[in-house]
Parts: structure tokens; C-alpha cells; sequence
């Protein structure tokens, strides 16, 4: 069975590094410069200020050890998202992706789509009027996106200095 949930970092900050590490070594750019560490302190302020949001993705199967059934949840997937108010329009309560990722052995099962249209329902009951999904060229999920009905707005680019 797989659940969506909406979480604390807090709950699940140790569960998901290793998740985490996969996700950075498949598309971070710049490996060689950038180490993989969050400032965990910082995401969890800002999940106390209402500004950062996240939901996992758990497989949860029931196995029998010593004869007696356990239920098993292994997180295998996640969307972050920072949100505030956009300060060229102070009415609209924005949240921008931070990360999404689906462990690679569950992508084409449905479930990717399924994480973004429950990100998106969660955040819209927290209020949130947009969502602003980022890409990369490694995992370009875009074709996803504007069949769900987003526009391409900007490009990013970027080089290390």
C-alpha cells in the first residue's frame, strides 16, 4: 500500500538521508564543490513560521517475523516546498518546490504523479493560491506538469564563482 502524509522534518529528518543522498547523487550539479548538508536548524525555523512545508511517500506492507505480523513503512519519496507571501503581489501565498523525488525503483507506477496531485491538495488546504514547481534537466518532469495544466514561466540558469 502506499500513503501520502503531510510531516514534521523533525519526524522523519534521520529516516529520509539516506533517501536524500540518493536524490543528491542523481542530480546535483557541481558535486565536486557543493557537499550534500542541509542546515537542518534553518528548515526546521522555518517549518515553525508556517514557511516550509513537506509530505512523505511510504510503502507500508505487513511481513510475519517469529510468527507474529508487523506492520513495515519505508519512506520512498518526498515533496518540500518553501512558502510565503509574493512580495510583487501581497495577496498571493506562493509555494515553491524545493525537492520531489521518487525512489527509482517505484517511478513509472503512477505514484510520482500521485505524490504532486496530493502536494497540491495539501498545500491548497493550507491556503496556498500557486505552486511553482521546479525541474531539473536530469529528471525533467515537465511534460507532467503541463499536462496537469502548469505554464512554463521562467528559466534558471547558473555557474559557480
Amino acid at each position: 500500500m502506499i500513503n501520502i502524509r503531510s510531516v514534521k522534518l523533525v519526524e522523519v529528518r534521520g529516516i529520509i538521508e539516506p533517501l536524500l543522498k540518493l536524490h543528491w547523487s542523481e542530480v546535483a550539479n557541481y558535486k565536486d564543490t557543493i557537499p550534500l548538508e542541509p542546515d537542518w536548524e534553518c528548515y526546521e525555523a522555518l517549518e515553525k513560521k508556517d514557511a516550509f512545508w513537506a509530505c512523505v511517500v511510504e510503502e507500508i506492507h505487513t511481513d510475519v517475523l517469529a510468527g507474529h505480523p508487523v506492520t513495515i513503512t519505508t519512506i520512498i519519496g518526498y515533496s518540500a516546498f518553501f512558502i510565503s507571501v509574493h512580495p510583487h503581489y501581497k495577496s498571493l501565498c506562493v509555494a515553491e518546490n524545493d525537492v520531489l523525488y521518487l525512489h527509482p525503483e517505484y517511478r513509472k507506477a503512477g505514484i510520482g504523479l500521485k505524490l504532486i496531485t496530493e502536494s497540491e491538495r495539501m498545500l491548497k488546504d493550507l491556503g496556498v493560491q500557486k505552486i511553482q514547481w521546479h525541474t531539473t534537466f536530469k529528471r525533467d518532469f515537465t511534460p507532467l506538469l503541463i499536462r496537469k495544466g502548469y505554464i512554463e514561466e521562467d528559466k534558471i540558469l547558473s555557474r559557480m564563482l
